[in-house]
C-alpha cells in the first residue's frame, strides 16, 4: 500500500492517518495470536500476596484454656471458656479478665496472640483458638449480568475474580460475550471474561471495596468495498478471517470476485512492534505515527486468498470486535484509495467497538 508510512506532507490531504500495513502470512498470525493472550488489567496489581486481616464487625469465636484446674475459666473437670465476640468501632473485642484487645488491621493469628498475650499473667499458661465466624469488614460489590448482584464479603482466605463471581451466581452470558469492569479506586478496567478464563495470571484476586461490573458484548465488524457495506456480528468466540469474508459475502459471488482484503484495526503498540521492529516503528513514531486516545495504532492487515497456503492462514488469523473489512476487486486501482477511507474506517472501528460494548 502507497500510503503506508508516508509523511502527511507527503500525501497532499487535509488530515491524512499514517497507518501501517502488512501482508498476512504465518509468521504475522502467530505474533497476533501471542500478543492476543497476553492481556492485562493495565494499573491493577495482583492481590495474592495481600494478607487478609480483620476489620470492624467481624465476628470471632475465642476459646481459652488454661493449664490448671483451679485457674480463671475452670469450672469443675473444665479447664476452658470459649464465647462468640464482635470487632467494634474501636478495632477491638472484649476478653473476659483482659478488657479491650485490639485486634482490628490484625491477621487471624496476629489476633489469637495478642488475646493470649493480654492473658498472661492472669490466666494459668493461657492458649487461645480463635476463629472466624462471619466476616464483615471485606466487602466487594458484584453487579450487572449476574444472577445474584449486591454485596459480598471476602472471605479470610485469597479469593479470585472467577471465584467471586460463581459466588454470585455467575455470568448470564456466555464468556466471550462477558466483559468484566474492575473498579478498584479510581482505576477503571474491563476485560473479556474470556480471556480471563484462558489466562490464570489476569484471573486476579480481590481486595476489600472492588467492584466488579458483568456486562454483555456483541461483538461485530464493518464490512465495506465489494461486499455489502454492514455491520456482522460475530457469532461465536473465535471467528476466523475466512469466516468473517463467508459471512459478509453471503450467498452471492463476491467472495469469488475479491481480490484482497484490507483488515483494519486498532492495534495495541506491542503487537505493532513486534510485527514491524523496534526501529521500523520508532521511525514511523517520528514521523507521526500516533495512537488514539486508548493507546492504539492505526493498522492494516493485507490478505491475498490466491492460493492454498493463504486458505490456511486465513482460516487460522482471527478477526477481533471493531474491525473493518474491505474487500476488494482490484487491489491496484484500490491501494491508491484506501489512504483516504482509512480515517473514515477507523471511526467506523471505534464506533463498532463502543456500540458493542
Amino acid at each position: 500500500m502507497k500510503d503506508a508510512g508516508r509523511r502527511a506532507s507527503e500525501l497532499k490531504r487535509p488530515s491524512p492517518t499514517i497507518f501501517e500495513a502488512v501482508e498476512v502470512d504465518l509468521r504475522i498470525t502467530e505474533i497476533v495470536e501471542r500478543h492476543n493472550q497476553t492481556v492485562h488489567w493495565a494499573g491493577i496489581r495482583d492481590a495474592a500476596l495481600l494478607v487478609p486481616r480483620l476489620g470492624t464487625g467481624d465476628e470471632l469465636s475465642v476459646e481459652i484454656f488454661e493449664a490448671s484446674s483451679h485457674g480463671l475459666f475452670s469450672s469443675g473437670r473444665k479447664k476452658s471458656i470459649s464465647f462468640d465476640v464482635e470487632v467494634s468501632d474501636k478495632g477491638t473485642i472484649d476478653v473476659p479478665y483482659a478488657g479491650a484487645v485490639v485486634v482490628a488491621n490484625s491477621t487471624p493469628e496476629e489476633a489469637r496472640q495478642a488475646v493470649r498475650r493480654a492473658l498472661v499473667n492472669k490466666a494459668v499458661d493461657p492458649d487461645v483458638v480463635l476463629g472466624i465466624r462471619q466476616v464483615r469488614s471485606r466487602p466487594i460489590t458484584v453487579a450487572g449480568d449476574v444472577a445474584h448482584s449486591g454485596v459480598l464479603q471476602l472471605p479470610m482466605i485469597p479469593e479470585r475474580l472467577t471465584q467471586t463471581l460463581a459466588r454470585a451466581g455467575g455470568s448470564q452470558h456466555a464468556p466471550f460475550q462477558s466483559t468484566i469492569t474492575l473498579v478498584r479506586g479510581k482505576t477503571v478496567v474491563a476485560m473479556s471474561l474470556q480471556s480471563i478464563i484462558e489466562t490464570p495470571s489476569q484471573n486476579l484476586h480481590l481486595i476489600p471495596n472492588d467492584k466488579i461490573f458483568v456486562s454483555f458484548r456483541q461483538g461485530s465488524f464493518i464490512a465495506m468495498g465489494a461486499a455489502r457495506a454492514d455491520r456482522y456480528q460475530l457469532p461465536a468466540r473465535d471467528v476466523s478471517l475466512l469466516e468473517a469474508i463467508a459471512l459478509a459475502s453471503g450467498s452471492s459471488d463476491k467472495l469469488s470476485t475479491a481480490k484482497a482484503f484490507f483488515l483494519f484495526r486498532l492495534e495495541d503498540e506491542t503487537t505493532v512492534e513486534a510485527i514491524i521492529g523496534k526501529p521500523k516503528f520508532s521511525s514511523l513514531r517520528s514521523i507521526g505515527y500516533s495512537p488514539n486516545s486508548e493507546g492504539r495504532y492505526p493498522f492494516v492487515y493485507i490478505f491475498h486468498a490466491g492460493s492454498a497456503g493463504n486458505l490456511f492462514v486465513g482460516q487460522r488469523f482471527k478477526v477481533v470486535n471493531g474491525d473493518v473489512l474491505y474487500f476488494s476487486g482490484h487491489p491496484d486501482q484500490d491501494n491508491g484509495g484506501l489512504g483516504v477511507i482509512f480515517a473514515q474506517s477507523l471511526t467506523l472501528a471505534s464506533k463498532a467497538a463502543s456500540v458493542s460494548d
